[in-house]
């Protein structure tokens, strides 16, 4: 499996800002330079868990780990269903329930 830091560092970044603080506000809270802080939020960085958790909670992210086979697909459909709709509205969840029974009507018919 491999990291993508920037990935992570721009989500960290991300949360900050939104939170209006400085890179400097993060890395006394976290007990770390604000250079540090910008090595990680442009991913040239390679924290431990423990330090990506800390910053996470300073900005406000909450952190989410998928255990599941990347190389099943309907482990990774699930993981991301999972991921998905709870920030749903009514109607986009009815759009969605919609369009499965849709496909679901043609893979049947497909069947046949």
């Amino acid at each position: 499996m491999t990291i993508d830091y920037r990935v992570i560092g721009s989500q960290l970044q991300a949360g900050r800002v939104k939170r209006d603080l400085t890179q400097a506000d993060v890395a006394k809270k976290v007990g770390v330079t604000a250079a540090a802080i910008s090595a990680i939020e442009r991913g040239t960085s390679r924290p431990n868990l423990e330090r990506i958790e800390r910053i996470a909670e300073v900005v406000g992210l909450e952190m989410r780990f998928e255990l599941v086979d990347p190389r099943d697909p309907d482990s990774r459909l699930s993981s991301r269903f999972e991921a998905i709709l709870p920030r749903l509205t009514e109607e986009a969840r009815s759009t969605l329930i919609v369009l499965l029974s849709m496909w679901e009507t043609k893979l049947a018919e497909r069947a046949r």
